[in-house]
């Protein structure tokens, strides 16, 4: 289970390439959550759109794998 954002579309790319292989290797399900913006909703230009994306989304839902098959999990 994993969280990326995109803003940072190297390390979002990184994250969907591990949860496609973990699939594909069968060792379970894999989640991924990407953080993205709609300004035509939100009635916000494309500086405030990516401003709260940043600043706003990413404090209340932090970005990275937050579960990984074989890894010890912390607390």
């Amino acid at each position: 289970m994993a969280r990326g954002t995109i803003l940072n579309y190297p390390q979002l790319k990184k994250i969907i390439y591990r949860a496609l292989v973990n699939q594909m290797e069968g060792r379970g399900l894999s989640f991924v959550e990407v953080l993205s913006s709609c300004p035509t909703n939100w009635g916000t230009n494309a500086r405030e759109t990516l401003d709260y994306v940043k600043n706003k989304m990413g404090k209340v839902f932090p970005v990275g794998e937050i579960k990984v098959p074989g890894q010890k999990e912390v607390q």
